[in-house]
């Protein structure tokens, strides 16, 4: 009985407690701390409602501490002399998947815990289970090998699942970010140009050639894959903050307002889109703007120290000091992002004033 369904049926809940704690730890997922398992969303709901399945049994060698928690609520505790060896609940943790989703179940569980070597396996498994030309289960098996440092093999199961799924985006991506990863951007830009290529309407596929193509040292041609991803996707906010920033950089700071008002109209409730949006002004010679956006990003956001810092910067290169003062006033130490992120401000807004005619 999956967690899910012990949910619906609270005449379950103590038995599967105790159950499940042997689950967690025959599956090597024994909570941090043994009262981790009763940080619940809701007193309301019962315990099991959370739990994950229920094992056959728990450990042989029981810890005063879950004995305590059992005891405390009233939950049944196995005879010891009940329990299974020892090897029968580590081999739980070497379970086997029986179909190919299982599998990458199980895959991606020991990629997340950092068993590599395991997930490998699992995959491998998958592979064998939906057959050679499964593209998701070469992806994942290629992933799996190249955490481990397998480059070579990696590129193989990304090649073959390309060849079987020509008009499918994903090996085109995994491909990508592989050549990424490894310094060849130009074979990476061409697996994305595929990728757009056999997917048009997809988005994201514009949106990861356009930050490829940008890493690479091509801003321009990456201003034109982001405006595709718009193309596509006029309703996401994010592509046209990524454009807005993009311009920016580009000192073309007309276009960048433009672009961050739309991201603004869009999400209205992200004070970094306004930060944004307050350098595209400065730059644009429109100071006033500028701290009035800052002014609206603090007051999203009363409790981030950057964004006073950054609302009293601009006072003071306006020459608005006392206001600026004021600024500042009540403010604690900036930790290392606050003050990075200042760093940055106070570059981009010195470039701007640089840049004006």
């Amino acid at each position: 009985m999956r967690a899910s369904e012990i949910a619906g049926n609270p005449k379950e809940g103590k038995t599967c407690f105790a159950t499940a704690l042997a689950h967690a730890v025959a599956a090597g997922t024994r909570p941090a701390s043994p009262f981790s398992i009763f940080l619940l969303p809701s007193s309301r709901s019962s315990p099991a409602a959370h739990l994950p399945t229920p094992a056959k049994a728990i450990l042989s060698s029981v810890k005063p501490s879950y004995r305590q928690i059992a005891d405390l609520f009233g939950l049944p505790i196995p005879d010891e002399a009940a329990l299974p060896p020892e090897d029968d609940i580590l081999s739980l943790r070497r379970r086997i998947g029986q179909t190919g989703q299982e599998s990458r179940d199980m895959g991606f569980g020991a990629m997340v815990a950092g068993r590599y070597e395991e997930a490998v396996e699992h995959f491998k498994r998958a592979v064998e289970q939906d057959g050679p030309d499964s593209a998701e289960a070469k992806i994942s098996l290629g992933e799996a090998l190249e955490a481990m440092g397998h480059a070579p093999q990696a590129l193989r199961q990304f090649l073959e699942a390309q060849r079987a799924h020509a008009s499918d985006r994903n090996p085109y991506l995994a491909l990508a970010d592989l050549y990424r990863r490894h310094g060849r951007f130009k074979q990476s830009i061409e697996n994305l140009h595929r990728a757009v290529e056999a997917t048009p309407d997809d988005a994201y596929c514009h949106f990861k050639l356009a930050e490829a193509l940008d890493q690479s040292g091509h801003p321009t041609h990456a201003l034109a894959a982001i405006q595709g991803a718009i193309a596509v996707e006029p309703t996401d906010a994010f592509y046209h903050y990524w454009m807005g920033n993009l311009l920016i950089r580009l000192n073309r700071y007309d276009q960048a307002l433009a672009a961050l008002q739309a991201a603004i109209e869009l999400s209205p409730g992200d004070d970094h889109f306004f930060v944004r949006a307050a350098v595209a002004f400065w730059g644009a010679g429109k100071r006033a703007e500028a701290i009035r956006a800052l002014r609206l990003a603090t007051d999203l956001a009363p409790d981030n120290a950057s964004h006073q810092v950054a609302l009293a910067m601009l006072l003071e290169r306006d020459g608005q000091l006392v206001e600026a003062s004021e600024a500042r006033a009540n403010l604690g130490e900036l930790d290392r992002y606050d003050q990075d992120t200042v760093s940055r401000l106070e570059i981009e807004l010195d470039e701007a004033e640089s840049a004006k005619p």
